[in-house]
C-alpha cells in the first residue's frame, strides 16, 4: 500500500533520521536543528511531555532560561520537538524564543545575569570558581536568571569576578553572563558584628524520606549512582540546586539527591543547636576526637604513648555555628565548614580546632569531623 507523503510526514522522518544518526554516530547536532531559550515562567518551569499536547504525559521539566535544540515542530506548529534523555518530546512552542545574545570576553563590570545554561547541564548551573580558571576551587553552582555584580575581570577579560546580593564572590566565565539591571534595594538591616569569613561552604541537615534514596554523581537522574542511602538516614547538606535537588558529602565525597520528602535537621544535636555524635581526626600530629551523643568525648593522640584523655562537655557557647565548648581539659570549637583534611579528596561537613596539651605543651590542632 503507497502512503502519500504529505510535509508533516516528510518533516518528522527529516526529525526523527536526525535524531537517531546524532545519537548512534554521537555526531553534533544536525543543521535543521535551531537553538531556542525558555522564556521566564511563572513557576520557574516548562513541562517536557511525551506528545504534543496537555493530554500526553509529562516526562520532565526545563528550567526558565535554559537554551535547547528544536528538531521541528507539530503539524499544528504549536508544540516544538525536542530530543529529552534520547526519545523525543514535546514543549510548548509559545514559551520559547530566540536565545538572548550573550556578551564577548570582556564584558565589563555592573549587574549581569547568568543565562544560556543548557539543559540537564551536568553541573546544574554556572560553576563559581575561587579564581579565573578552571584549575581553580569550585565554590558553588548558580542557576539561569540569577543577578551577579561583576566587581573585577582577568587579564585575559575571560573570567569575571563576580559578587552575589549577599556578599559572596567568585570567579565565573563572562560567556554565561548578560547585562541587566540592579536588585531593587531593600530596606536596610542591622549590621551584626563582624566574624572571620569561612574558607568554603557551610553545611546544614536533612534527614532522607522513608524509602531509599540514591545519591548521584551529577543532579541529572541518568548520571552514575555512588550509593543509595537508608531511609530516614541523616546527611549533611552543602547547597540547594534548582528543582529539588541538594549537593551533599557522603563518604567524604560531594553527590546529588532529591530532597523532596526529606525534613530539615538530622543526627543528634545540643539543646544549644550544636551537632553531636560526630567522629573528628586531624594530622600534624595524627590525632582522633569522639564527640559522643551523650556529650563525653575521647581524644586520642595516635602518635604517642599517653592514654586516651576522656571527659564530659560541661560547657557549650553560642547559638549557632561556630559554636564554642569546654571537655574537661579541652577546649575546642565546632564550625559547619566544609573542610578538608589536606591529604586526600575526602571532604568533611564540619572543622574542629583543639586546644589541648600535648607532650607537656599547650597546642591548637585542626581537623575535620563526619557523623558516627
Amino acid at each position: 500500500m503507497n502512503i502519500p507523503a504529505t510535509p508533516f510526514l516528510k518533516r518528522a522522518l527529516v526529525a526523527g533520521f536526525c535524531l537517531t544518526a546524532g545519537l548512534a554516530a554521537g555526531l553534533a547536532p544536525a543543521q535543521a536543528q535551531v537553538k531556542k531559550q525558555v522564556k521566564p515562567i511563572a513557576s520557574g518551569f516548562l513541562n517536557v511531555r511525551s506528545g504534543p499536547g496537555t493530554s500526553y504525559a509529562d516526562i520532565g521539566d526545563l528550567a526558565s532560561g535554559s537554551v535547547i535544540d528544536v528538531l521541528g515542530y507539530d503539524p499544528t506548529d504549536r508544540w516544538a520537538i525536542i530530543n529529552w534523555n534520547g526519545q523525543i518530546a514535546y514543549v510548548a512552542r509559545n514559551f520559547l524564543t530566540d536565545p538572548a545574545p550573550v556578551p564577548t570576553a570582556g564584558a565589563g563590570l555592573g549587574w549581569f545575569e547568568v543565562t544560556g545554561i543548557p539543559a540537564n547541564d551536568a553541573d546544574g548551573g554556572l560553576v563559581v570558581r575561587a579564581g579565573p580558571g578552571t584549575k581553580f576551587a569550585r565554590l558553588t553552582v548558580v542557576p539561569n536568571g540569577t543577578r551577579l555584580k561583576i566587581i573585577a575581570l582577568s587579564p585575559n577579560r575571560k573570567w569575571s569576578q563576580a559578587q552575589s546580593p549577599s556578599g559572596a564572590t567568585g570567579w565565573v566565565r563572562n560567556s554565561y553572563l548578560r547585562p541587566t539591571t540592579a536588585p531593587a534595594q531593600s530596606q536596610p538591616q542591622p549590621q551584626p558584628q563582624p566574624q572571620p569569613l569561612p574558607a568554603g561552604p557551610t553545611t546544614s541537615m536533612i534527614t532522607t524520606p522513608g524509602w531509599p534514596t540514591t545519591v548521584y554523581e551529577f543532579p541529572n537522574d541518568t548520571a552514575p549512582s555512588l550509593t543509595v542511602l537508608n531511609p530516614n538516614s541523616p546527611v549533611a547538606v552543602v547547597e540547594q540546586l534548582h528543582q529539588d535537588w541538594v549537593k551533599v558529602l557522603v563518604d567524604g565525597q560531594e553527590g546529588y539527591l532529591h530532597s523532596q520528602g526529606a525534613t530539615p535537621g538530622g543526627g543528634a544535636s545540643t539543646t544549644e543547636g550544636m551537632q553531636v555524635g560526630l567522629s573528628c581526626a586531624g594530622t600534624e600530629p595524627f590525632w582522633t576526637y569522639q564527640i559522643n551523643t551523650d556529650g563525653t568525648t575521647v581524644f586520642e593522640d595516635v602518635g604517642s604513648q599517653g592514654a586516651p584523655i576522656a571527659s564530659t562537655m560541661n560547657q557549650i557557647n553560642g547559638t549557632s555555628y561556630p559554636y564554642t565548648f569546654q571537655a574537661g581539659p579541652i577546649t575546642g570549637q565546632l564550625n559547619n565548614q566544609v573542610c578538608s583534611d589536606g591529604m586526600s579528596d575526602n571532604l568533611y561537613p564540619w572543622e574542629l580546632l583543639l586546644n589541648v596539651t600535648l607532650n607537656g605543651s599547650q597546642q591548637t590542632v585542626q581537623g575535620c569531623c563526619t557523623l558516627q
